[in-house]
């Protein structure tokens, strides 16, 4: 078939457990040849069973935790962003063709909204009653799980980053023009905060007591040409809209992610950094890679952060900063995920999805 892309599944035979530092993928699934598409985002669900990426070959691709393929399913565009909900039944897609997408399990399309522009983030709720999606339209979009849409507000020059709380009763919204929303299920506008810079990533807590927020002054549609200045800061808000506290950094923030609680914050920047926070600002640690982190996650419960580097390494920690291991894949590592325990860790880089179990097989 014209455009189609031979799809190589490579499994490993060891786990990808901690041996001086060293480890292996369980497996590695390839949805290209050399010079080929890559892939752009990943998610996993909270109990490492199902994992989706979204690839610049268009395709949304849905695959279970022993590395085989369940389906894959084109769109029109760049799929610039994937969600999955807890337990994997329903899966989103943000692509190019300025549509969202809601795919079950089974790899059925339940419904596909147009939006006026490309859809470059998205989220789900757990039970997944509920779909977020910011586009370069400049408006954050809320629907139902059957494709009603909700409300959809105007939030500036692009609707660069959403996330939605566990419940679905709250919905944190980053703006292109640096501003930052709360809005309630029903759409109406908690607050509103006006930040310095390109709002990079937002991340919610599972409360939605909590909003992450990292800032950045220019971003690509694929994020890895991004950059900012030395007032690009983290911040992170209670829901009432209180600036609790900001951190200043050397160029932009690529990423933020905040525990279940909001206890911790990690963020990775274009300055080469891993950060770690607590809830009142105290930096835990910080590492420095060899190229820009484009991309963090953390467990539920804030006891590990996974990063990815423009120097082509997945980089696992504890809460303590304790580099855990380091693996090194053969492309920009785009994108990673955690499950809600941290004993699973997915990640997409150049042509490959990676698949590591975190902790040895009992």
């Amino acid at each position: 078939m014209r455009g189609s892309v031979a799809l190589v599944l490579v499994l490993s035979l060891v786990f990808a457990v901690s041996v001086a530092g060293r480890v292996r993928p369980v497996w590695r699934y390839e949805i290209g040849y050399r010079r080929g598409p890559y892939v752009l985002s990943v998610a996993v669900s909270r109990d490492g069973s199902y994992i989706v990426a979204g690839s610049t070959d268009n395709k949304v691709y849905f695959l279970d935790r022993d590395g085989r393929l369940l389906w894959e399913r084109r769109t029109g565009g760049w799929v610039s962003d994937v969600a999955i909900s807890d337990d994997g039944s329903y899966v989103v897609a943000g692509s190019a063709d300025d549509s969202v997408y809601l795919f079950s399990k089974d790899g059925e399309l339940l419904w596909r909204y147009r939006a006026l522009g490309d859809v470059v983030s998205v989220d789900v709720s757990g039970d997944g009653r509920y779909v977020i999606a910011g586009s370069a339209d400049g408006s954050a979009y809320l629907f139902s799980r059957e494709g009603r849409l909700i409300w959809r507000h105007r939030v500036g020059r692009k609707a660069w980053s959403v996330s939605i709380d566990r419940s679905g009763d709250h919905v944190a919204v980053g703006s292109s023009d640096g501003n930052v929303y709360l809005f309630s299920d029903e759409g109406r506008i908690l607050w509103r905060y006006r930040t310095g810079d390109w709002v990079s990533s937002i991340d919610i807590s599972d409360d939605g007591s909590y909003i992450a927020v990292g800032e950045v002054g220019t971003i690509s549609l694929d994020r890895r040409l991004i950059g900012g200045s030395i007032d690009s800061r983290v911040h992170l808000f209670n829901k009432e809209g209180k600036l609790l506290w900001s951190y200043k950094v050397v160029l932009g923030i690529g990423s933020v992610a905040i525990s279940s609680n909001g206890s911790y914050m990690a963020a990775g920047s274009a300055g080469n950094v891993v950060y770690m926070f607590d809830r009142d600002g105290k930096l835990l640690w910080r590492y420095r890679s060899r190229g820009r982190v484009l991309t963090v996650a953390m467990s539920e419960n804030g006891e590990y952060v996974a990063a990815g580097s423009l120097d082509n390494y997945i980089y696992f920690f504890n809460k303590d900063g304790e580099l855990l291991w380091s693996y090194r894949t053969l492309g920009d590592v785009i994108s990673v995920a955690l499950s809600g325990d941290g004993s699973s860790l997915v990640a997409g880089s150049g042509l490959k999805i990676y698949f590591f179990t975190t902790t040895p097989p009992p």
